[in-house]
């Protein structure tokens, strides 16, 4: 039935009508953008006092932190379009967004959020207006996940662990090395004993060493006596 339903709404569906009416709403929305970009660079410009002839047709930047003087309102234009855009896209965007909303709501055929059931699944509002859902009646084999006091358990959640023997759970075994003798490993009762680590590094190049043999250390060689020009030596 919900098949029949759609195809019959495809065939009287009106494909020329639709294109028409959006290329209209995207042509009314460029003009929205550019109301909204001169308005922006209206509200940032800055006129200097035109009763100085040197600074006649300057303009200057409207933003606090910038304040950038240009020659004319060319150049300003395009200082606001550059270095500022992201605000002129802010602009844009929220003449847009008004213009998005006007078009959803008069859509008498707008898609609806999905509705989530207690069972996790989803459900179209459409199909539960015209009367094509229908819900699943509760198994009693299967009940709910949710705590609701029964067996002891209250309504915050299930009961908390087991501390101990006392509790009527089954104790927590013993700490590592807790002092028991005969108990756990590395504790006092422990004959076993644990090897130091060795941190030698086994791929570790060998050093080899280089002994040095200096033989017979001697005195340095005397020096030479030199002749003088009289034939005797100089000591």
């Amino acid at each position: 039935e919900k098949v029949r339903t759609k195809l019959a709404a495809a065939k009287s569906f009106d494909l020329d009508a639709e294109r028409k009416r959006l290329n209209e709403l995207s042509r009314q929305l460029e003009q929205s953008q550019e109301v909204a970009k001169e308005a922006f660079i209206g509200s940032h410009r800055i006129a200097e006092d035109a009763d100085d002839p040197s600074k006649k047709g300057r303009v200057r930047c409207g933003f606090d932190w910038c304040k950038k003087l240009f020659k004319s309102d060319d150049f300003l234009r395009k200082h606001l379009q550059n270095k500022h855009v992201d605000h002129c896209r802010h602009c844009e965007a929220l003449c847009v967004k008004d213009k998005m909303k006007e078009a959803y709501v008069d859509d008498g055929a707008r898609p609806l959020p999905m509705i989530e059931l207690d069972t996790g699944a989803f459900v179209d509002p459409l199909d539960i207006m015209h009367g094509r859902f229908v819900p699943l009646p509760a198994t009693p084999n299967f009940p709910s996940p949710s705590f609701n006091g029964r067996d002891g358990r209250g309504s915050r959640g299930p009961p908390p662990l087991s501390l101990g023997p006392g509790s009527g759970g089954a104790p927590y075994p013993p700490r590592l090395g807790s002092g028991l003798e005969g108990e756990g490993h590395g504790g006092p009762g422990d004959s076993r004993k644990r090897n130091a680590p060795s941190y030698n590094d086994v791929d570790a190049p060998k050093e080899e060493r280089v002994e040095v043999d200096y033989g017979e250390i001697t005195g340095p060689p005397k020096k030479k006596k030199k002749k003088t020009s009289l034939g005797k030596k100089k000591k």
